[in-house]
């Protein structure tokens, strides 16, 4: 679909234009997500070693589950999309 010219595009059908248009915008979405979960899961991974510097109770380290819970979600739902990315725009 990238080959072909919007010209041979309109021979065939004057719909498909908008199509060809629009082709790679969810790829754009997948890689988006993928960088914005990257960048929360780093984010939090800083936060994690900041509680673990000031922490002094055992209370303190109960904080740091939820936050790695966070980053184990945030991991898997970043390779997702990429690997999502990768398949349907080899």
């Amino acid at each position: 679909m990238t080959d072909i010219s919007i010209n041979d595009v309109k021979e065939i059908s004057k719909e498909s234009t908008d199509l060809k248009k629009m082709i790679k915008v969810p790829m754009l979405l997948f890689v988006t997500g993928a960088a914005m979960l990257a960048s929360l899961s780093d984010l939090q991974i800083k936060l994690i070693t900041a509680v673990l510097e000031d922490a002094k109770e055992a209370q303190d380290y109960l904080r740091l589950v939820p936050l790695a819970f966070g980053v184990a979600y945030t991991a898997s739902s970043t390779l997702f999309y990429v690997n999502s990315a990768m398949k349907y725009y080899d």
